[in-house]
């Protein structure tokens, strides 16, 4: 208690003065609380882009889809680049039934 404590009256003439009251040290709601609502607005833009994504995969899928069948459609031909499995040989050197020699492997 002297001239250099913190809490200390000081009476001037029709003013009385008292320290302030420490402040409190609960620091835990302060820190946590914008903690977690930082938390929750990164999950909320997480799931917003997961969305937004979902939407676009959507619509492509069905954009090929419909690509896909208007080509489908458009040629009932075989496709110019697919080749039959099966080969037609004819052996010359066999002497057997015609209808033999022509056969399909």
């Amino acid at each position: 208690e002297g001239r250099g404590s913190r809490c200390e009256r000081i009476f001037y003439p029709f003013v009385v003065k008292e320290c302030p009251a420490e402040p409190s040290t609960n620091y835990v709601p302060v820190t946590v609380g914008p903690a977690l609502a930082l938390l929750a607005i990164a999950i909320l833009l997480l799931v917003l882009v997961k969305l937004y994504i979902h939407y676009r995969d959507t619509q492509e899928y069905r954009k090929f889809m419909k690509e896909a069948e208007r080509v489908r459609n458009a040629s009932n031909e075989v496709n110019p680049i697919y080749k039959s499995a099966t080969q037609k040989y004819i052996n010359t050197t066999y002497q057997g039934n015609e209808a033999e020699t022509k056969k399909e492997y």
